[in-house]
C-alpha cells in the first residue's frame, strides 16, 4: 500500500513480515511498533528505530524499515517527522487489529504432533488477542475440533 503525506512518500506492505519505505524532504524519521493488549487501551512498544532519507554507505537499507515478523494482533505502527522548532510530531499511522475477528491460521505440516502443539499455541494466542480462529490443518480431526471451520469450509 503506498500513501502521500504532503511531500512524503510512504509505502507499506505486510506481506511476510512488515516492510516499511519512507521518502521525503526530512533527513531523519523515526517510527515505532506498538501493540494493544487486550482490555487495554495504553500501547506497548514492541521496537522504534529511526528512518535516515540521505544514503549512509555502510548502512544498508537506510531509509526502510524491514521486520521478518508476521503480526495479527492489535498492533499499530506510528512515523514521525523530526522537526527542529517543534521536536517529534506523528504524520502517519496505521493500525491493525484482528479483536473480535475471524483469522484463519494455516497449519502446514504433515506431522500430526506438531499440528497439535500450533493448534494450541493458535488457541493460546486467539484467547489472549480475542480473535476468532478457522484452523486448517490437513487433519480432519483438527480442523473439527474448531467451530469456525465450518463457517469457512465444507467436509
Amino acid at each position: 500500500m503506498f500513501t502521500k503525506i504532503g511531500d512524503v512518500k510512504i509505502e507499506l506492505d505486510f506481506n511476510k513480515g512488515v516492510f516499511m519505505s519512507v521518502k521525503g524532504p526530512q533527513r531523519l524519521y523515526y517510527y515505532v511498533i506498538q501493540e494493544y493488549t487486550k482490555n487495554n487501551d495504553r500501547p506497548k512498544l514492541i521496537e522504534g528505530h529511526q528512518l535516515n532519507t540521505t544514503p549512509i554507505p555502510e548502512q544498508e537499507g537506510f531509509n526502510r524499515l524491514k521486520i521478518d515478523i508476521e503480526f495479527y494482533m492489535d498492533f499499530e505502527i506510528v512515523l514521525y517527522s523530526f522537526d527542529y522548532d517543534n521536536g517529534i510530531i506523528p504524520i502517519y499511522s496505521h493500525r491493525y487489529n484482528d479483536r473480535d475477528k475471524y483469522v484463519q491460521f494455516n497449519l502446514v505440516t504433515e506431522n500430526f504432533e506438531e499440528a497439535e502443539m500450533w493448534e494450541k499455541s493458535v488457541l493460546k494466542y486467539s484467547d489472549l488477542h480475542g480473535c476468532q480462529p478457522i484452523i486448517v490443518s490437513q487433519f480432519d480431526e483438527i480442523n473439527h475440533r474448531n467451530k469456525n471451520y465450518f463457517l469457512t469450509h465444507h467436509s
